[in-house]
């Protein structure tokens, strides 16, 4: 799987095939007031009623068939996660971008370091 930082990056990885899959990972972190640590958790999460707004799930903007064969638009991220060996994330030099890869990052070594506990 790869992960952009944007959708028009997910768009062309989809059409070279590089990837069984190639989402765009688009959180919004320049512009406007920051979601809480809690609302960005809770995008992650499989869908549910607490997803009620556009938005408040991570593959809100993601095409059905862009996810064929390996789960649906209400999947969770770190479900999505473990049906893939590598998971590759690609990163535009934005400022958006790069705020959203160490927002990731952490997050990902934070999964990494509860799951040793």
């Amino acid at each position: 799987m790869i992960l952009t930082t944007n959708h028009l990056a997910a768009a062309t990885l989809r059409q070279a095939r590089l990837a069984n899959i190639a989402l765009g990972f688009c959180m919004r972190f320049v512009f406007g007031q920051l979601p809480s640590a809690a609302q960005l958790l809770m995008g992650l999460e499989r869908r549910s009623t607490k997803h009620c707004n556009p938005g408040d799930h991570w593959l809100d903007e993601v095409c059905r068939d862009w996810l064929e064969g390996f789960g649906t638009r209400d999947i969770g991220f770190f479900e999505l996660c473990t049906k893939f060996d590598s998971i590759e994330v690609w990163v535009d030099p934005q400022p958006n971008d790069q705020l959203v890869l160490v927002w990731l990052l952490d997050l990902l070594a934070l999964t990494r370091r509860s799951r040793r506990s």
